[in-house]
């Protein structure tokens, strides 16, 4: 399959436009599966965040978990598991620093979540 140029932005636009908070991390590239065909496979890759829950913004604006071949809708005590984890966490090694500080300092330094996670 040939990708269009646009798509990877498009891509990428709208994960970071339709999860909130933002992702900490994700890549999207197109990877050559052929030397001579120029086909390439479109490869979206995000990695477990530190800061999860992540709600969907687009249309219904629920929460999902990871499944094994899809997202899995949480439950309401899964959500609040999710968050609770976030509040034990975050604060390791940063005092009592949030973790929406840390998007916030980072986004009016400039630092993009794919740049934080290097």
């Amino acid at each position: 399959m040939v990708i269009p140029s646009k798509l990877l932005g498009t891509v990428e636009d709208i994960l970071l436009e339709t999860v909130e908070p933002p992702l900490p991390e994700c890549v999207v590239r197109a990877i050559p599966i052929g030397k001579a065909s120029g086909e390439k496979v479109l490869l979206v890759y995000h990695p477990a965040s530190w800061n999860r829950p992540h709600m969907t913004l687009y249309k219904d604006g629920r929460y999902y978990r990871r499944g094994n071949f899809r997202a899995v809708l949480m439950r309401e005590r899964e959500v609040e598991a999710a968050y609770a984890a976030r509040r034990a966490t975050c604060g390791q090694g940063l005092g009592n620093t949030t973790s929406d500080e840390i998007v916030l300092r980072d986004t009016q330094a400039g630092i993009s979540p794919a740049a934080r996670a290097k």
